[in-house]
Parts: C-alpha cells; structure tokens; sequence
C-alpha cells in the first residue's frame, strides 16, 4: 500500500490558506504561537470560548444584535452558543452579489448547472417578494417538496428571509417522501407548499406527484 498522499499544496498555498490566515489571527489576537495543526486543535479543545469566539470576529458574521456570552455550561447536550445573538443565515449567504460562482449542480444524468452569487441574490429576492405577495409571514411556516437542486436552496433562503419554519421532504424519496411530508404536515399547520412542477432522473421527466 502507497501511504505517498495524491497531492500536496505548495508553501505559498498553504501560507495562503484560510487555515493558515485565521491562525495567524489567534496568535495576533491572544498572543499565542501555534506552529501546527495538531497545536491549533489541541488549542481549540482546551480554549473552546476563546476559539469560537475568535472564528465568529474572523468570518465576519452579518448579525443584528450581539452576543453576551459565547458558551454557558460545558455539558454538550445544555449548553447554549452565542446567548444573545440574532442574525439571519440567509443575509449572510448572500452578502456576495458578483458574478463568481455560487453553486454547481449536477444531476444524475451529470447535467450540471451553475449560478452566481449575483443570480442567486436576485432569484432569492424573486422568490423573497412572491412569498411577500402570498401574504407569508414571520411565523408562518412553509413547506417544500422539492428536489436537491438550486431552486431548494433559493427556496429555503427566500423562506428564511421571511418566515420562522421550513420542512423540505424531496420527491426523489418518491411516494415515501410525500407519505413523510403530508405526515409532517398534518402535525404541523402549513400557510404555503412549495412543489416543483417535474423532476429528471434517467433522462425522463418525472411528475413528482
């Protein structure tokens, strides 16, 4: 057996890496030196507050009210992250609205697909204000059945940026999918179904109903 890896990133990839940068910023931050992985891992479990907090000012998280601690408790399944914090996932995927790529999308025919940051932003706000119009709001809860693909995605942020629940059940799971859909609906009141119009799978489109 060859233990020789595939593939090795040069010195300037490595230095350049984002591992590498944000590393730099916690031996700028707390006066650290952390000349490896293994010792930025073994730091990360023994200063876990320290570490969290310090990833969350380096990726520069989007969020509308601060946090006033970053950990209470060290018991994994009491422990509350970030008390205090809000901020919407969806404002922070979309913070980007250039032409570089966003997702790439390949079915199982290997069709693929990609979208820019700029479509994506634009096709979320589409979908964002026909949610609006449909009188969808905060608290409502929206449901999906729909298939792994980009429009899930614009659907769940659009569905973020607007409302408290969503429920995605795919139609690739077929007749077991909507049996697991209509039964998490029915315990659930749903204001909005989202359903994509067909699915293709084997170069024929399916009527996911």
């Amino acid at each position: 057996m060859n233990d020789k890896p595939i593939w090795e990133p040069d010195s300037k990839r490595i230095e350049n890496s984002n591992l590498s940068c944000f590393t730099y910023y916690l031996s700028q931050k707390y006066d650290i030196y952390l000349q490896s992985y293994e010792k930025l891992y073994q730091w990360s479990i023994d200063n876990i507050a320290k570490f969290w907090e310090a990833l969350f000012e380096y990726t520069d998280i989007i969020h509308s009210t601060p946090f006033d601690t970053v950990l209470e408790g060290d018991d994994i399944k009491t422990a509350k992250w970030f008390s205090g914090l809000r901020l919407n996932f969806a404002e922070n995927l979309l913070r980007y609205k250039d032409d570089h790529t966003a997702i790439i999308y390949q079915n199982e025919d290997l069709k693929t697909q990609r979208v820019s940051y700029k479509e994506l932003y634009e096709q979320v706000a589409s979908c964002a204000e026909g949610l609006k119009k449909l009188g969808v709001n905060k608290n409502d809860r929206v449901a999906a059945y729909i298939t792994n693909s980009p429009e899930a995605i614009i659907g769940m942020l659009a569905t973020a940026q607007s409302v408290q629940f969503g429920l995605h059940a795919p139609p690739i799971l077929a007749f077991r999918g909507y049996s697991i859909a209509s039964n998490r609906l029915n315990q659930k009141f749903c204001y909005l179904l989202m359903v994509i119009a067909t699915m293709e799978k084997d170069s024929i489109n399916w009527i996911p109903f």
